[in-house]
């Protein structure tokens, strides 16, 4: 696991990331002018967010450092015995100015971005673990053949399984399931995706039935 501060990278992969959250994701600055800038200027807005916070950034990015070194190796064990097969750990998470809010790279499945702030709405063990078990999810899709469930109920959904309803519930200090935002949210989607992540047989099985849940769902999902 690869831990970055890197302004070209991040530059370069706004675009990418702002096709997947939308422009909303963007740190409020950036919007204004995002749909006009050039690559170029783009860049050069990002250098000006990274100006003078050096330090600060680096000490959020060791922040990050330090909590998987503390669970990094509990975390990944816990994954393989929930997807059923070895995970990739050759992942990047990015400490980054530009979002607002924190956004895996579904679609890439190599790299995080998170917010380069020392307090978020959630804890920030929570937040590192949220954002990569989105990854080795859509992993999981590839390594089963099931690009249906890459819709993004079932891609926040069936994360909030993994991290609550399994043993990585004990890595992270944030709320209790039932007073999670997206769970609060959602009560009939997630009770149904609960029962058959209690009922299932192996990940590949859960995941052919969150698809015909989510498809068979007629209410709003609620992200907030």
């Amino acid at each position: 696991m690869k831990f970055k501060i890197n302004q070209k990278a991040e530059a370069e992969n706004l675009p990418k990331i702002v096709g997947l959250g939308g422009e909303y994701i963007l740190e409020p600055g950036l919007k204004k002018g995002y749909s006009e800038w050039s690559p170029k200027e783009l860049s050069q807005e990002v250098k000006k967010l990274h100006n003078g916070n050096k330090k600060r950034f680096n000490k959020i990015k060791k922040h990050y450092q330090n909590l998987w070194k503390e669970f990094g190796k509990d975390y990944l064990k816990e994954m393989e015995n929930i997807l059923g097969y070895k995970v990739d750990k050759n992942k990047t998470v990015h400490i980054v100015p530009s979002l607002y809010a924190n956004i895996a790279d579904v679609l890439g499945r190599k790299n995080a971005f998170i917010v380069a702030a020392e307090i978020q709405q959630n804890s920030l063990d929570f937040l590192l673990l949220h954002e990569l078990t989105h990854l080795y999810y859509a992993d999981a899709l590839i390594e089963y053949n099931l690009p249906k469930a890459l819709e993004s109920p079932l891609v926040e959904g069936v994360d909030h399984l993994i991290l609550y309803k399994s043993k990585i519930n004990k890595l992270f200090s944030s709320k209790k399931y039932e007073d999670d935002n997206f769970v609060k949210s959602n009560p009939e989607f997630m009770n149904k995706l609960e029962k058959a992540w209690n009922k299932r047989k192996d990940f590949k099985s859960f995941i052919q039935k969150a698809i015909k849940i989510n498809e068979s769902n007629k209410k709003e999902i609620k992200y907030y």
